[in-house]
């Protein structure tokens, strides 16, 4: 019988079949796989920057209906949210009317075709900013139909 030759360890052979030199039965990354997402900030809570899980989407509703525009952000310590339309702030007007129920949303009540536009929601904190912004479009149709035609 006749011996293999060439490798002296069975750890490199597996070395080269995997073609990566990283060590016995590792194969080389698949491409298919992307890569993991950036931590946003560490298990220990270190500061982190904001970012936007969820942007804003673009909006077209009816007339006479409410619109909520959404976003989730992430960042340590939590990022303050400021809303704007068309680069001027949008607060608290009058009750009922516009208001920021919870961390992430913001609310148009009784939409008009005047509220459409660009709107912007802007996260900042000690290490940053993140800025998302779409398209509220008002139809000029009142209707019962469903308030959002498109989110």
């Amino acid at each position: 019988m006749k011996k293999s030759q060439g490798l002296s360890k069975p750890s490199q052979a597996a070395g080269e079949v995997g073609g990566t030199g990283g060590g016995v039965g590792r194969a080389p990354p698949s491409p298919a796989i992307p890569p993991k997402r950036a931590k946003v900030a560490t298990e220990l809570g270190d500061p982190a920057a904001p970012i936007f899980l969820q942007e804003l989407k673009d909006t077209v509703a009816r007339v006479g209906h409410s619109i909520p525009l959404r976003v989730v952000v992430a960042g340590s310590p939590r990022p303050r949210l400021s809303w704007y339309k068309a680069e001027v702030p949008v607060g608290r007007p009058e009750p009922g009317d516009r208001e920021e129920e919870e961390h992430g949303s913001f609310w148009i009540r009784n939409c008009q075709v005047a509220d459409g536009g660009v709107y912007s929601c802007v996260a900042r904190n000690e290490r940053g900013e993140a800025v998302t912004t779409a398209m509220v479009t008002v139809t000029g149709v009142e209707g019962s139909g469903s308030p959002i035609i498109s989110p």
